[in-house]
């Protein structure tokens, strides 16, 4: 194959990458609200009535939030009001040209719910990397927050003292390029066709959006300064210290515990940020649990949601 020809597929890919978008953008509607923070438009999801407000967001590079948690929102809008917002480049949110920093990101969700009308106390769910923007949070806001749920979210300390290997940073590095260049969705759409696609884990009516989502987002510039940021903000995090005595819960993932190197250790330590905290280690999990796995999320959950209206 020569030079030219590789390059033609490339150009091809890129277009087919463009185009697909475009359509998708027009077909796929937001099923939030839009709401503008800080110059740019924010996605936020909300189903149910009650109180303390149930608030989730998901770790680095997810293609959608609201994809991502749409078992979880389902179940526990039967309880109280849940709600997920998708941070800048997830989901139905728009990209943006401001840092990624913690405070930044916090700022941005305390605007938004603000101008949501979405009512504290706010129980604050977040999962992987956004460990930090929730616990920052609370930092932050402390009166606004009931409590405290992390779906196997790494602590500041794990995050501050983590070291990726080359290969780690290629993978992402390389996921974002195959994106652009539309190869992720050539692939995606024939493991779909084969019937490998990680697809089987979203419900059918969600299926057609996350894959849109999916192969327009994964791991965009936004992510990328997420991940860029990374230390930086969990050493902020860290530096402001403890949440108090607001109730914390971690939920840590059995197969993070066995795979992932100063997880569990890391884990037992971040039990000390808060004087009323527990955890629970969900087996037979993997690192997303919150959608391989969103009824043993939602009991949890619900658990912390009663706890606050005792």
């Amino acid at each position: 194959m020569t030079i030219v020809t590789v390059l033609g597929l490339l150009l091809a890919g890129f277009v087919y990458q463009l185009v697909s978008v475009k359509y998708e953008v027009k077909k796929y509607q937001p099923v939030g609200q839009m709401i503008e923070v800080e110059g740019h438009k924010m996605h936020i999801y909300a189903k149910g009535q009650g109180s303390p407000t149930v608030v989730m967001t998901v770790g680095l590079g997810s293609p959608s939030a609201v994809v991502d948690y749409y078992r979880v929102l389902e179940g526990l809008s039967h309880y109280t009001r849940a709600v997920v917002y998708e941070r800048p480049g997830y989901g139905w949110s728009e990209k943006t040209n401001t840092s990624r920093t913690v405070e930044q990101m916090t700022k941005e969700l305390y605007l938004l719910l603000e101008k949501s009308g979405e009512t504290p106390p706010y129980v604050l769910v977040g999962h992987s990397m956004g460990s930090l923007e929730i616990l920052h949070f609370a930092q932050t806001y402390p009166g606004l927050v009931a409590g405290v749920v992390l779906v196997d979210g790494g602590s500041p300390e794990y995050y501050r003292t983590v070291k990726f290997s080359a290969a780690f940073k290629a993978v992402i590095y390389g996921t974002r390029l195959v994106t652009r260049l539309g190869l992720i969705r050539l692939f995606g759409n024939a493991a779909t066709i084969l019937g490998i696609s990680t697809m089987a884990y979203f419900p059918k009516d969600m299926r057609n959006k996350a894959k849109a989502k999916f192969y327009s987002n994964w791991f965009n510039d936004n992510s990328i300064q997420e991940l860029k940021q990374l230390k930086r903000n969990a050493a902020i995090v860290e530096s402001y210290g403890p949440i108090g005595d607001i109730p914390l819960v971690l939920l840590s993932s059995e197969k993070s515990i066995k795979g992932v190197t100063g997880w569990d250790k890391t884990q037992k330590k971040l039990l000390i940020w808060s004087g009323n905290s527990r955890r629970e280690v969900i087996q037979g999990t993997s690192h997303s649990m919150h959608f391989n796995n969103p009824e043993a999320i939602v009991k949890e959950i619900v658990q912390a949601v009663s706890h606050n209206r005792q």
